[in-house]
């Protein structure tokens, strides 16, 4: 009897297992897209979300790549229809923590522009928090709904021209928290609803237009201990108007704090229409 019980054991844990790894390693999926996420009228329906290493391509530590063949494969296994991307399907990608063994720290989102399944149809993307360096979207984010930074950051910098213009971000989460490489030019201009409620911003620097009329729906601003300068116009508010702030808050010494000058006497570091 003991030996048939540790058998029955032995077989039920050697299922859990193959269970385990069946259910961990998901293929291509369609999740719906959160109505939260949505702009009006709007004709997309689900996110076509690629989540694992086998989608990505790179070199050591480095994503910057999409492995199409993989993709396609694997969709029209799946029974999705990859022609509804870029009319009801977008495409989200969660950058993984590793590539076999290799712990990823780079995301070259920028050499992944020309791709047809990014292009203006990425909807999300989704850092892994190992990741400590990323490169821009910039020219890529006409639909880009939703950017998350990944659980405990190690981000140190933000690129110029970021996500700008990404006018239908809608959701910005784990913003990193030590920013000491700063945040710079235009990294997040006219993302009119990424930001919203209170914001705690933790960079050495904040460059010209960093958040230039993103900050509409925020209510409050705190500055962490590394702020030391602020470009012209890095909080600017030109179209939307920051009415909604109410109150600012450094946690640096702001007697050690520089504030650049503009040339235009009617413009600053913050303006507001």
């Amino acid at each position: 009897m003991k030996r048939k019980a540790t058998i029955s054991l032995l077989f039920i844990a050697l299922f859990v297992v193959a269970f385990a790894i069946c259910v961990s390693a998901r293929t291509v999926y369609l999740e719906e897209i959160p109505q939260e996420l949505k702009v009006q009228n709007d004709s997309f329906t689900h996110f076509v979300v690629f989540e694992e290493e086998k989608y990505f391509t790179g070199s050591g530590a480095t994503i910057s790549g999409l492995n199409t063949d993989v993709m396609n494969a694997d969709m029209e296994s799946a029974g999705i229809d990859k022609s509804k991307i870029g009319s009801t399907y977008l495409t989200r990608y969660n950058i993984p923590a590793y590539m076999g063994e290799t712990l990823i720290t780079y995301a070259n989102l920028n050499s992944m522009k020309t791709h047809a399944y990014f292009n203006g149809v990425c909807g999300y993307v989704q850092l892994a928090g190992t990741v400590n360096q990323v490169h821009d979207m910039n020219d890529c984010v006409g639909q880009l709904r939703g950017f998350d930074f990944g659980e405990n950051s190690q981000v140190t910098k933000i690129p110029e021209c970021f996500v700008r213009f990404a006018n239908r971000l809608k959701e910005l989460k784990n913003f990193p928290k030590n920013l000491s490489d700063g945040i710079g030019p235009q990294a997040f201009c006219n993302c009119y609803d990424a930001f919203s409620g209170e914001i705690y911003i933790n960079a050495t620097s904040i460059a010209y237009k960093a958040f230039d009329n993103a900050l509409a729906n925020v209510t409050g601003i705190t500055f962490g201990p590394l702020t030391k300068s602020f470009a012209d116009q890095a909080l600017s508010c030109g179209e939307t108007g920051a009415v909604q702030i109410e109150y600012i808050e450094f946690q640096c010494d702001i007697t050690q704090v520089t504030f650049q000058e503009s040339t235009d006497a009617t413009k600053g570091v913050f303006i507001s229409a």
